[in-house]
C-alpha cells in the first residue's frame, strides 16, 4: 500500500467504539470468560462495582483512561489465546 498507517485515528475510532460497551460485551467481543476478565481487572485494582457497567464508567469510576483499561483486557486476550509452549 506503502501508505504510512495513522495510528492515533485509528485508537480513537476504536477507543470511540469500545467504550460504549459493557464489560459483558467485550469479553464475548474478545472470547475472554466474564469472570475471568473481571478477576484479571481486579487483580489490577480496577474495581467493578456493577456487571453492566459501560467501559467508560469503569475507567471514570477507577480514575483510569479507558486506553489502560483496553490495554489490560487486550493483554488478557493475548494470553489466552496464544499457544502454549512446553
Amino acid at each position: 500500500l506503502k501508505k504510512d498507517i495513522k495510528h492515533t485515528n485509528n485508537k480513537e475510532e476504536l477507543l470511540e467504539q469500545i467504550k460504549k460497551k459493557t464489560l459483558k460485551e467485550i469479553a464475548d467481543m474478545f472470547h475472554i470468560d466474564f469472570q475471568t476478565l473481571s478477576n484479571n481487572l481486579q487483580n489490577n485494582q480496577i474495581i467493578i462495582s456493577q456487571e453492566d457497567m459501560k467501559l467508560k464508567d469503569i475507567a471514570k469510576e477507577n480514575s483510569k483512561d479507558i486506553y489502560q483499561l483496553f490495554i489490560l483486557i487486550l493483554t488478557l486476550h493475548v494470553k489466552n489465546s496464544s499457544p502454549k509452549k512446553g
